[in-house]
């Protein structure tokens, strides 16, 4: 059982939803999103991954196109 089934709540400071999904904190650009953790991961509820989504999106289409 990971983190996220067991009720970790978002990362993002003064967010109180239950987390979704989980990434690297390598990912993440801290100067977008307020981040309240200092761990090696950090956990998004659906709001927020959905605004990291659309704002990282031709980061990773042209990260895709290396390959």
């Amino acid at each position: 059982m990971g983190k996220i089934s067991k009720g970790v709540d978002c990362s993002v400071s003064n967010c109180t939803n239950s987390a979704v999904r989980s990434m690297s904190s390598k990912n993440v650009d801290s100067s977008e999103f307020s981040i309240s953790s200092d761990s090696n991961k950090v956990y998004f509820c659906t709001e927020h991954y959905k605004s990291w989504k659309k704002s990282t999106k031709e980061l990773r289409k042209s990260e895709r196109a290396r390959y």
